[in-house]
């Protein structure tokens, strides 16, 4: 028995070192497997999936920035084309375009005579139309009216809605020059009286519209633009209208020291005014000396000059009433 042991032992010691091996192998063996089982039924699934989840995170977050820069290009472009077609579309194009406009219309006004001084003060009479027609240029001078009437309705909506603005020196020019020239029209054209087939507004309304459009966009009125509607009101016959524009431009308290033209004419501030002044007292029941003084004092408040000055001008000036 102990020889076999001894055998046995020296069997089992001399194939120890391949038993050994071969427990090793199969550990790393079986390891792998282990390893392989584990990566196969759940850890490598889980990776795999958790790496296509991040690339979709990334792609995703790639897409969003790329959406999030696309929108703020498109932002950018966009307000870049709003103040482009601000900019088109602005009060100096605006304006423009109703320069050339009103260029049209002023060529169509050299076209007509002058208007006539009996409007100041004529009726309609019996005459025939065609003789009117001649006499006044009724038919183109209404249509003329009518145009203006349209651009002063156009100039009006831009006014109000920004598009035009007097918002710069240059801009400030063209503007009152385009409102004094629609005034200038507009005081040439027939009064209503004579126009009485067609219903339109009166000549002294339009005019006094423009002077609205001027007030609104704090514009100085000049004496031309108050001549114009003075003519206007005086070719209707509203004296009191008349009478008050004039006496609010040579009040100091209401314009201010604002000089005025001497001269004397139908075609002048100056006498289309105190025209419409001596009406007015007239209308009011004031006798002639009555209308002289109130003529008179009128003129005192456009001089600059001491009493005796006053009373050296006052005989020429009653010689020329």
């Amino acid at each position: 028995m102990l020889g076999k042991s001894a055998q046995t032992s020296r069997l089992v010691t001399r194939n120890a070192p391949r038993v050994i091996q071969g427990l090793k192998q199969h550990g790393r063996e079986s390891t792998h497997h282990c390893a392989a089982f584990s990566s196969t039924s759940s850890k490598p699934s889980s990776n795999k999936e958790k790496q296509h989840q991040s690339r979709d995170k990334r792609e995703i977050l790639k897409r969003n920035q790329s959406d999030t820069n696309n929108k703020m290009i498109r932002t950018k472009n966009d307000k870049a084309l709003d103040e482009k077609l601000e900019a088109s579309g602005n009060g100096k194009s605006t304006l423009s375009k109703c320069n050339q406009v009103m260029s049209k219309l002023l060529q169509r006004r050299q076209e007509l005579p002058t208007p006539p001084i009996d409007w100041l003060y004529s009726q309609p009479t019996n005459e025939d139309a065609e003789d009117l027609e001649n006499k006044y240029h009724l038919k183109a001078r209404t249509d003329l009216y009518k145009d203006i009437l349209s651009f002063i309705q156009a100039v009006e909506l831009s006014i109000k809605s920004k598009r035009i603005q007097a918002s710069s020196g240059r801009d400030i020019r063209e503007v009152t020059a385009l409102l004094g020239n629609i005034l200038l029209i507009c005081s040439e054209s027939p009064p209503k009286r004579f126009t009485s087939a067609t219903p339109l507004p009166s000549t002294s309304q339009s005019c006094t519209k423009v002077l609205s459009l001027l007030n609104e966009l704090n514009l100085d009125i000049q004496h031309i633009h108050n001549f114009c509607t003075i003519r206007a009101a005086n070719q209707e016959h509203e004296w009191k209208l008349a009478s008050t524009l004039f006496h609010n431009q040579i009040d100091p308290d209401f314009h201010g020291l604002v000089p005025v033209d001497p001269r004397l004419g139908w075609d002048t501030f100056l006498e289309m005014g105190l025209f419409g002044l001596a009406m007015n007292l007239s209308e009011r029941g004031y006798d002639g000396v009555g209308i002289v003084e109130g003529v008179l004092d009128a003129v005192r408040d456009m001089c600059m000059v001491s009493p005796t000055d006053r009373e050296k001008c006052k005989f020429p000036i009653n010689h020329d009433l």
